[in-house]
């Protein structure tokens, strides 16, 4: 089951616009918050090593995808709105799609989901914590966003 995911202290609106580059075994997201043409926000989601996969679809199709978790597999709590654009599995959820040679090479994968304006995102990582950077931060205030 996934569950939401907040990977920085600060409320998130709903369909960022996303960029994905793969480079090897390293992925990096880039995340942003645009309103009225401003970017208000952005942040630098990068995993340096352990991508298992990394599957990006055309948002209007993602329910028909294949392996894009499903309303029923997410779980929110009451902290957090739904709908919420960032999600995370539990460890080794996925890990059984990969065959049970992947279930002896990897010895921990999490899987991110993240819902975007037109792209929709599920990396499965193995072993590695995200390194995330905010790039971008108005002088306003971090509750504005």
């Amino acid at each position: 089951m996934f569950r939401p995911w907040k990977p920085i202290d600060a409320e998130l609106r709903c369909i960022p616009a996303l960029r994905v580059c793969q480079d090897g075994l390293a992925a990096t997201i880039t995340w942003e918050q645009w309103h009225k043409g401003i970017c208000e926000f952005r942040m630098r989601i990068h995993f340096p090593t352990g991508v298992v996969a990394v599957l990006s679809v055309d948002e209007s199709i993602h329910f028909a995808a294949p392996f894009i978790p499903t309303d029923a597999e997410l779980t929110a709590d009451d902290s957090t709105p739904t709908p919420w654009p960032a999600w995370i599995s539990d460890v080794n959820y996925r890990r059984p799609h990969y065959s049970s040679y992947a279930e002896e090479i990897y010895s921990s994968v999490v899987s991110y989901y993240i819902h975007g304006d037109d792209v929709v995102v599920l990396l499965d990582i193995n072993g590695v914590d995200p390194e995330i950077t905010v790039e971008h931060f108005p002088a306003s205030s971090p509750d504005s966003l």
